[in-house]
């Protein structure tokens, strides 16, 4: 299962008064929906589950595959970067990985997951409104 492609997003030229496409080309900003639904969905389902929209870099990777996720989709980083770009990400999750002494991602993958937390509220609105009042 996919979490998520982008919809398709038009947009208005306001001096033709014609539709035309939105971004076609997700940003690094667009990850937070996709991780949080990764991080609720992880070890609830029985299907693997793929990271998609945002992930530009191996933090976000990582962040995707702490959240639970089996593998990410990368597309516009590549469209962006180039398929050389594959190698700095890869490199940037092999020296997170050694940093924090994992040798493989199944000793990280879904750690960050909503069923693993000692407080599963905050993957929800109640965690939102907390913060809102300053609600440690």
């Amino acid at each position: 299962m996919v979490l998520f492609n982008r919809f398709y997003s038009p947009d208005f030229d306001i001096n033709q008064l014609k539709l035309k496409p939105g971004r076609i080309l997700s940003t690094p900003a667009e990850y937070s929906r996709t991780l949080r639904w990764i991080a609720i969905l992880s070890g609830r389902t029985n299907c693997d589950i793929v990271a998609a929209t945002g992930i530009h870099d191996g933090a976000t990777a990582v962040k995707m595959l702490l959240a639970g996720a089996d593998a990410v989709q990368v597309v516009s980083a590549l469209y962006k970067n180039k398929v050389v770009h594959v190698k700095t990400m890869l490199d940037e999750i092999s020296a997170w990985m050694k940093d924090h002494d994992f040798s493989s991602i199944c000793d990280f993958k879904g750690q960050m997951a909503q069923s693993e937390s000692e407080n599963p509220a905050d993957y929800v609105r109640a965690q939102f409104m907390k913060h809102s009042v300053g609600i440690e």
